[in-house]
């Protein structure tokens, strides 16, 4: 039996209200995760050990929502938009609730919803930006990044300069999410679809229940699981490098607490800039992975086997310059697994980064307790090796270069 249908085809679109609203949104979570941080020792005086499983909650939230989405069904288009401005709106109030530290159980509370509001973003936000720019997923995506590398680099210095002025801590974390969550809200609610509507005729409902099924071809399921796994890695080498960092820059090149605390910024910087960067210069973005692996590697050559400040800043922004582009092109690898229903793949990136928000403390941590941090840090050309191999392995042909396959058809 054939069915009327509505059958949506997307037009590719460089700005608009919504795709800015992903975009700020995403800012929004840079700044929860990096000015939570900022805050932990006040949090910690205020609340005692409390706070200290604060940090937990998004990790924990993504691997809740990630289990539990794996079996949901296809989530309309128009949803998304809506589920974009709700979590923005919930991230912004839950920050504040907070900061209510005079009331453990509300601040509990508080930490408790911005951890499930920003699991819930990080879900929702690839399928978004997927589905409304699908010619451009990887470049909207890496801009998006961007924006929250920056505000990951903005909410400390906001938290620290709101201290110094008399404003307060708090003052310093939620005025930006509050603004930024009204912001979300009036783009999200006047932007136009960026979705044009036709009528066609359908599947049957079998070829519908396919489309949540990952990408046919050679190893199709083998080719889910490897972009799953090369995504949870890559947040984890982004992680190792944030955790040993000051550590390393203070015990084995000497640097002072605060000067170490400072240059952990260089990994930050770096980020942002080879997002950002990404767009104007659009082959950056269209290297192969091994590419940005091998970036990572030299700017960790130059950290670790040089014992000098200037070349462990510099070795830190060049290994942020090629991380930079390894969740986007992660997420965006997982998510074109299952063409037809983005939120599939977004579900399993969220797991994957519920994952990696959980076990990478532990694993790093337990490394770091039986050895020191130089050879704890040589955690990080192992991922990069794992990772390499992975890609290897699922995508040799790729690997060859435009002259390779015009020999190839030559012969």
């Amino acid at each position: 039996m054939v069915a009327r249908v509505q059958q949506s085809t997307p037009i590719s679109r460089p700005v608009d209200r919504f795709t800015i609203a992903c975009m700020v949104a995403y800012a929004m979570l840079g700044w929860l995760f990096s000015g939570l941080g900022a805050i932990l020792p006040e949090l910690r005086e205020e609340l005692g050990d409390q706070a200290s499983i604060y940090p937990l909650m998004p990790g924990a939230a993504l691997g809740a929502i990630g289990l539990t989405s794996l079996w949901r069904g296809h989530t309309p288009t128009r949803a998304h938009r809506s589920a974009v401005w709700q979590g923005s709106v919930l991230l912004s109030g839950s920050i504040a609730l907070m900061t209510i530290t005079g009331i453990e159980v509300v601040s509990a509370l508080g930490a408790v919803a911005a951890g499930f509001a920003a699991a819930g973003l990080i879900r929702v936000l690839p399928a978004a930006l997927t589905t409304h720019q699908p010619r451009r997923s990887v470049s909207v995506m890496t801009r998006a990044n961007a924006w929250s590398s920056l505000a990951s680099i903005a909410a400390p210095l906001a938290v620290g300069g709101a201290t110094a002025i008399g404003f307060g801590w708090r003052a310093g974390l939620i005025v930006i999410p509050a603004l930024g969550a009204i912001w979300v809200v009036t783009l999200s609610r006047t932007a136009t679809s960026a979705t044009t509507t036709t009528t066609t005729t359908a599947t049957t409902t079998a070829t519908r229940r396919n489309e949540s099924q990952p990408a046919s071809g050679s190893g199709g399921h083998i080719q889910w699981i490897d972009a799953w796994l090369i995504l949870c890695l890559s947040i984890v080498v982004e992680f190792a490098f944030v955790y040993f960092a000051s550590t390393y820059l203070h015990e084995e090149i000497g640097m002072s607490k605060a000067a170490a605390a400072s240059g952990t910024a260089a990994f930050a910087v770096g980020m942002a800039s080879g997002r950002f960067l990404a767009g104007p210069i659009r082959t950056l973005g269209q290297l192969p992975l091994v590419a940005y692996l091998t970036t990572i590697a030299a700017g960790f050559a130059l950290l670790w086997m040089l014992q000098s400040p200037v070349t462990a800043i510099i070795g830190l922004g060049v290994a942020g310059f090629g991380t930079a582009m390894l969740y986007p092109i992660g997420i965006d690898r997982l998510i074109q697994r299952f063409p037809g229903a983005t939120e599939h793949g977004a579900n399993r990136g969220a797991l994957a980064s519920g994952a990696a928000l959980l076990l990478s403390p532990a694993l790093l941590g337990a490394l770091r307790a039986v050895s020191d941090v130089r050879t704890a840090y040589l955690s990080v050309p192992v991922l990069l090796l794992v990772i390499a191999l992975i890609d290897w392995r699922g995508h040799p042909v790729s690997h060859l270069s435009e002259e390779d396959h015009v020999a190839g058809r030559r012969r």
